[in-house]
């Protein structure tokens, strides 16, 4: 089964949909980003139980569906600041007789910008990026002199397309 049988608007990932098979408990900074990255922008969908890049559903129970949820909320409210607007539910679905639950995190574009990521004491900005030289703009107008540090990362996509993420460092006042 794949996201497409049950949520009928979900498609291969792009910048507005994003899939994790789970959360990476070794790696928190792998999923936030994501999260940090929809909210800097204009929003976006994180499933939670849907293997990467194939759409397969994995699903967990709805105890394993629950803890999921709980250490989620957990690390948005321990990494990311202001604290994104995220809508999560859970997709019931069965496979051979067995009542099986994907997550679905909707993050809202953020009223108050730019959501920080802290981890590891470092602040860092993640941005899903459409144009580069206005976020950079608006980047430089926020931050003023006290950004000294910036770094776009490009990746292609599976179909081609890019997407970019801006890493910053916020090095104190000037």
């Amino acid at each position: 089964m794949r996201l497409e049988d049950i949520e009928s608007n979900a498609g291969l990932e792009n910048d507005k949909l994003e899939c994790k098979g789970k959360l990476d408990r070794d790696d928190i900074f792998s999923w936030l980003k994501t999260i940090a990255g929809f909210a800097n922008a204009s929003g976006g969908d994180l499933y939670i139980g849907v293997e990467d890049r194939t759409n397969k559903l994995i699903g967990f129970s709805r105890e394993e569906a629950d803890k999921e949820r709980n250490f989620l909320n957990n690390q948005v409210n321990e990494h990311l600041s202001p604290r994104p607007a995220i809508k999560l539910s859970f997709l019931r679905y069965e496979i051979r007789n067995q009542e099986r639950f994907i997550i679905c995190a909707k993050v809202a574009e953020a009223d108050a910008k730019p959501v920080i990521l802290t981890y590891k004491e470092v602040r860092q900005l993640k941005q899903k990026l459409n144009d580069v030289t206005k976020e950079r703009d608006l980047l430089a107008e926020q931050y003023g002199k006290a950004m000294l540090e910036v770094e776009l990362l490009k990746k292609k996509t599976d179909k081609g397309r890019e997407r970019w993420i801006l890493t910053s460092r916020s090095m104190g006042s000037a």
